[in-house]
C-alpha cells in the first residue's frame, strides 16, 4: 500500500494540502447552515476556523509519514489526540459552545473531509482510514474536554446553589421578621417560626392550609392585599395590619405587611411573598406621644385663655394709676406693670397661635383690600417709639395693593423686624425692602450681625427655636419666626433665610392678588 521513496505522484497528504482552503470553507458553511449550532453565528471567521488549519497541515504531515514508512495507522489517530483537540475544545469552551454543538461542528469537519476525497477513497483507503481514525480521536478528546469541563461547572453550579440554598434557609428560619409564601390558592407554601408565633399556629400545621384557617380574625386583610398583587404583579408595601390572634393570646398588636409577586423563569406569578414586621412597640410610644402632644396644646391652650382676662384687668389698672398719678415713682410702677403686661399679653397671644397650629387648626386669614406699603410704615413707626435706639431704613418700589390680612401681615412685619433689632449690631441700620410685581411682592428684611450656624438655618422655623440671649434681648419663647411662617403660608406664599458673615436676611413672597376698586396709594 505504501509507495517507494522518490515516486512523485500526489498522495493524500499532498490532496490535504492542496485542498485545505476548500475543505475549511465547506466545513464553515455546514457548521454556519446548521441551526443546531448556533453558537457559531456569533463568532468572526477567523475565530470560527480557529486551530483547524494547523490541526489538517499536522494531519497530512502524520499521514506523509505513514505512506513513506508504512508505520502503524495509530501515528495518525495520535494527531487527534494531541494538542490541537485539547486547545480547539477549550476555546470553545470559552466561547460558550454546548457539548452537542462542539461533536456537531466535528461531525461537519468530517464530512466535509470526506466529501472533498471522494474520489481518492478507493485507491487510498489505508491512508484514508488513518485520517478518520484522526478526526475521530479528536473528536473523541473534544468530547471528553467538554463533558468534564461540563461536569465541573455543573458541580460548582451545585454547589453555589446548596450554598446560597443554605444561606436563605437560615435567614428564613432565624430572621426576626414573619415571613411567608402563599400560592395561587392562598395556601401557606412555606412560613417561618417568627410568623407561625405569631399566628399562634406551628410550621407544620400551617403548611398546606389556607389563610382563613390559620388566622381567622385577619384573613379579611390579608386574602384581599394577596389577590391584589396576584391580579395586578404589583407589590404593596407597608400595609398596616391590627388585630388579636391566638399568637398574641387576645391582645391587639399592630403589624406592617408587605406583599410581593413571586414570579417563575417564564415571568409567570404562581407565588406571593409576604414580610410582616410586629410594630406594636412603634404605634403605642406614637399613641403616647400623640396624647402627651395633644394634653400638651390643650393645657397651652386654656391656660392662655384663663390667663388673659387677669393680665387684661392688671394692665387696665396699671393704664389708670398712670394717668392719674403724677410724675414720680408710682406712676413709673405703674408703666412698669403696664409694659410687663403688655410683654405677657403677647406671649399668651402667640402660645394660642402655635397651640391652633400644632392642633390641626388653620391659622384663619382676612383678605381685604390692603396697602402693603402703608402696613410696612406703620409697623416701622411703631417700632420707632419702642425701640428709639434703633432706625430701620425703608425702601419701597411699585404698586403696593392686593388682597391680604392688613393685621396679620403687621404682625408677621412687626415679628420680623423685632427678631432683626434683636440680634443685630448696635447702632446699625436694619434694611426694608418692598418690592411690589405684577404678579408677586417681595418682601426682604436684612440685617448686619453674627450669621445664624448652617446647621440652626433649617430649625429657626419651628416652635420654641430662639437662639441665645442678648442685651436687646433677654428672652421669649421662640414663637416669632414660626407664627410668621404660618401667616405667610396661609396667604399661599412663603419665607426664605439667607445668612452669612454680610448679613442675615429674611425674604417674604406673597402672591399678588391685584385689587381694581382698592384704595391706597403707590408704594413709590
Amino acid at each position: 500500500m505504501g509507495r517507494p521513496r522518490g515516486d512523485k505522484s500526489t498522495t493524500l497528504a499532498d490532496l490535504l494540502r492542496a485542498r485545505k482552503e476548500s475543505i475549511i470553507r465547506e466545513w464553515e458553511r455546514r457548521v454556519l447552515a446548521d441551526p443546531s449550532v448556533p453558537e457559531a453565528n456569533r463568532l468572526p471567521e477567523p475565530i470560527l476556523r480557529d486551530h483547524v488549519p494547523a490541526f489538517i497541515d499536522a494531519l497530512a504531515a502524520a499521514l506523509e509519514g505513514i505512506e513513506l514508512r508504512d508505520p502503524s495507522e495509530n501515528m495518525a489517530a495520535r494527531i487527534g489526540e494531541e494538542v490541537f483537540a485539547v486547545v480547539h475544545a477549550r476555546a470553545r469552551l470559552a466561547q460558550a459552545y454546548s457539548f452537542a454543538s462542539t461533536l456537531r461542528e466535528w461531525v461537519h469537519f468530517r464530512s466535509a473531509l470526506m466529501d472533498s476525497l471522494a474520489s481518492e477513497i478507493a485507491s487510498r483507503w489505508k491512508y484514508v482510514n488513518a485520517m478518520l481514525n484522526a478526526v475521530d480521536a479528536a473528536m473523541v478528546r473534544a468530547a471528553m474536554e467538554v463533558h468534564d469541563a461540563d461536569l465541573a461547572r455543573r458541580q460548582q453550579l451545585q454547589s453555589e446553589r446548596d450554598a446560597t440554598l443554605a444561606f436563605l434557609e437560615t435567614l428564613f428560619t432565624t430572621v426576626p421578621v414573619g415571613i411567608a409564601f402563599l400560592d395561587r390558592d392562598l395556601r401557606y407554601a412555606r412560613i417561618n417560626e417568627t410568623l407561625a408565633n405569631i399566628n399562634g399556629v406551628p410550621v407544620n400545621a400551617t403548611e398546606g392550609r389556607k389563610v382563613a384557617e390559620v388566622v381567622p380574625e385577619l384573613a379579611d386583610a390579608i386574602v384581599a392585599d394577596a389577590r391584589d398583587v396576584l391580579g395586578t404583579g404589583i407589590a404593596k408595601i407597608n400595609v398596616s395590619l391590627s388585630g388579636a390572634t391566638r399568637g398574641t393570646r387576645g391582645e391587639t398588636r399592630y403589624w406592617l405587611a408587605s406583599y410581593y409577586p413571586v414570579r417563575s423563569p417564564t415571568d409567570e406569578i404562581f407565588a406571593v411573598g409576604c414580610v410582616v414586621i410586629d410594630v406594636t412597640d412603634r404605634e403605642r410610644d406614637a399613641a403616647q406621644l400623640r396624647q402627651v402632644v395633644w394634653l400638651r396644646d390643650r393645657f397651652v391652650a386654656i391656660l392662655g385663655h384663663d390667663l388673659r382676662t387677669p393680665i387684661g384687668a392688671m394692665m387696665m389698672g396699671a393704664a389708670l394709676i398712670r394717668a392719674q398719678a403724677p410724675p414720680g415713682p408710682l406712676s413709673e410702677v405703674a408703666r412698669r406693670i403696664e409694659s410687663s403686661g403688655k410683654r405677657a399679653a403677647d406671649m399668651i397671644h402667640d402660645l394660642l397661635e402655635v397651640s391652633r397650629a400644632q392642633t390641626g387648626q388653620v391659622m384663619p386669614i382676612a383678605p381685604a383690600p390692603t396697602d402693603l406699603g402703608a402696613v410696612v410704615r406703620q409697623v416701622v413707626d411703631e417700632l420707632r417709639l419702642v425701640r428709639p435706639d434703633r432706625r430701620a431704613v425703608v425702601r419701597m418700589s411699585g404698586d403696593c395693593r392686593g388682597l391680604w390680612d392688613p393685621d396679620r401681615l403687621a404682625q408677621a412685619v412687626s415679628n420680623l423686624l423685632k427678631n432683626a433689632f434683636d440680634y443685630s449690631q448696635p447702632g446699625t441700620d436694619v434694611e426694608v425692602d418692598l418690592e411690589c410685581f405684577d404678579d408677586v411682592v417681595h418682601l426682604s428684611i436684612t440685617n448686619q450681625g453674627d450669621p445664624i450656624a448652617a446647621d440652626v438655618q433649617p430649625n429657626v422655623f419651628d416652635p420654641f427655636r430662639r437662639a441665645a440671649q442678648t442685651p436687646s434681648n433677654p428672652g421669649g419663647l421662640g414663637l416669632g419666626l414660626f407664627i410668621v411662617k404660618q401667616i405667610v403660608e396661609g396667604h399661599g406664599g412663603r419665607i426664605a433665610l439667607m445668612s452669612d458673615e454680610t448679613g442675615t436676611t429674611f425674604s417674604v413672597f406673597l402672591p399678588r392678588r391685584s385689587v381694581s376698586d382698592a384704595g391706597g396709594s403707590d408704594c413709590g
